[in-house]
């Protein structure tokens, strides 16, 4: 589970593939690199609370 907080939504994020793990973005900024995470993976789980 990934909690969102200050107004970000997973609409906001941007989220890729690189090499073996998954980058999450906001704009320009690197939110997080999760390691040896499938982003495809990661998106079906659909792991996001907004709080």
């Amino acid at each position: 589970m990934l909690r969102l907080e200050g107004g970000f939504t997973p609409e906001a994020l941007s989220i890729t593939q690189s090499n073996r793990d998954t980058i999450i973005n906001f704009e320009s900024e690197t939110l997080a690199v999760l390691m040896s995470v499938d982003s495809s993976d990661l998106m079906a789980a659909n792991p996001f609370l907004v709080a």
